[in-house]
């Protein structure tokens, strides 16, 4: 193998790994490897080479996109700077919910450590307050989706008073065909 391909390989090894780190970081729902995880996350650690490596890329990856957001703060100087740092670190982590939910999950794991630690200086250079500055946004918990049985009987109710009105009988229901079913 000569120079080129070697260094062709490279780039499209380069490449998959920045197109798989983006569709990790844009999925929702992100469990780590292993019993129902997802194909991409498991792409994802084939790539890297293990899960230590996969979770140093997302953190490098966060860290790069905070700092940025950061950055982009100090810039504009607006008027409660430890509001606005807050509000880039959740920006963040509904910009990036894949690689936010991992890094929740493995906010105690030693891998990250260090790098916990440096970032944690950048942001606490960002906004010198001395309040405690989160590096990724506590996760949002979500509306439960099923029904609660109140409104599933106001719908219930809904519909058959509609039914009864199609079929030209009286609201009370007594001649609503199917009225007692289901």
């Amino acid at each position: 193998m000569d120079d080129t391909d070697r260094i062709t390989d490279a780039v499209h090894v380069r490449r998959q790994r920045a197109a798989l780190l983006r569709a990790v970081g844009r999925r929702r729902d992100v469990p780590f490897p292993g019993a129902g995880s997802s194909p991409v996350l498991d792409d994802a650690v084939c790539a890297f080479g293990g899960e230590r490596e996969l979770l140093l890329a997302v953190h490098h990856q966060w860290q790069l996109n905070l700092l940025a957001r950061l950055d982009q703060v100090l810039e504009v100087g607006a008027g409660d700077l430890h509001a606005d740092v807050l509000r880039a670190v959740e920006e963040q982590s509904r910009a990036l919910p894949g690689f936010a939910a991992m890094l929740r999950e493995h906010a105690d794991d030693r891998v990250l450590d260090a790098a916990r630690r440096r970032l944690s200086r950048y942001v606490d250079q960002a906004c010198p307050c001395g309040r405690r500055h989160p590096l990724v946004a506590p996760a949002v918990r979500r509306r439960s989706t099923t029904r609660c049985a109140v409104r599933t009987a106001a719908a219930r109710w809904g519909r058959r008073l509609a039914q009864a009105r199609m079929c030209g009988g009286h609201p009370t229901f007594r001649h609503a065909p199917g009225f007692l079913a289901g």
